[in-house]
């Protein structure tokens, strides 16, 4: 949102946290230094948060959540809305491009599953 650079990801992130995930950053700060905290990559510092924030168990739930998400009645809008936030969620499920494509499609009503899929279309965007 604030187009910092990629350099300044981790030290900018780091200065919103609050509370436990401050405490949990301040420990980790004490461990490695402050330089070598504030120098860590963008991806490495989101696994360290991942592994210390997501529970193997949540990750699961989420996993199979986004599995059977099926779009109930005409709710497309809600429906949409819960696939992006799990596809966000469950990276490794919808990665690369068709895996996602592929658990949209069929989580959608049989009667635009049909049309949709007939359609052939590439990208999730022109898809939803």
């Amino acid at each position: 949102m604030c187009e910092c650079p990629v350099a300044s990801r981790v030290k900018f992130a780091t200065g919103t946290l609050e509370g436990g995930a401050l405490s949990w950053w301040n420990a980790h700060v004490r461990m490695l230094g402050l330089a070598a905290a504030s120098a860590t990559p963008w991806n490495v510092f989101k696994e360290l948060i991942k592994e210390e924030y997501y529970h193997f168990d949540d990750i699961h739930k989420l996993e199979v959540e986004y599995y059977n998400l099926k779009m109930v009645g005409s709710e497309i809008e809600a429906y949409t809305k819960r696939s992006n936030e799990l596809a966000a969620l469950c990276p490794n499920m919808s990665n690369p491009p068709y895996k996602r494509i592929e658990l949209y499609i069929n989580g959608l009503a049989a009667e635009i599953q049909s049309m949709v899929t007939s359609a052939n279309l590439p990208m999730i965007q022109q898809i939803i």
